[in-house]
């Protein structure tokens, strides 16, 4: 499966396959998340000397359109986004296990995580009159949030 196939890039446009080998070597350095880039190489300004590059030219390159279509097909395909999501998602968990309200709400609304509660209604035709009632997390008060998240890490 490409990218293509989403329709995020049309396929008329130029790929990584169409950067020279120097400018290649810079989409790659630039899609690598910061955390995972070499000590000494996090910034532009640090890695463009130690491949012989200066840090004004390789960003001059970085503008360039067909540069740019190419760092946003890699993007995708390396799946920084997700791994960028997954980066929010988990510092968004450890707030959340610390109390955090907003932490919380993000968290759970990012898996459309719905809680179960319990309500008595005449037409929703149960043995003993309860059903379940599937409550979103925008509905939830701040001790269902809670709730939910401590059960979500319970069973972990």
């Amino acid at each position: 499966m490409n990218v293509n196939d989403f329709g995020v890039i049309p396929p008329e446009l130029p790929s990584v396959q169409s950067a020279n080998a120097r400018e290649r070597e810079l989409l790659e350095w630039v899609t690598t998340p910061l955390d995972l880039r070499e000590e000494g190489e996090k910034s532009l300004s640090g890695w463009a000397p130690k491949h012989g590059m200066n840090a004004t030219t390789a960003l001059a390159w970085l503008a360039k359109p067909h540069m740019r279509l190419a760092r946003r097909a890699l993007a995708l395909e390396r799946g920084l986004a997700d791994y960028k999501v997954g980066v929010i998602l988990d510092a968004a968990y450890s707030k959340a296990i610390q109390g955090d309200q907003r932490a919380m709400s993000t968290f759970l609304n990012y898996y459309k995580v719905e809680a179960e509660s319990q309500a008595v209604s005449e037409s929703a035709g149960g043995v003993d009159g309860s059903a379940t009632v599937v409550k979103p997390v925008a509905e939830m008060s701040p001790a269902e949030i809670e709730a939910k998240l401590a059960e979500l890490d319970s069973s972990v």
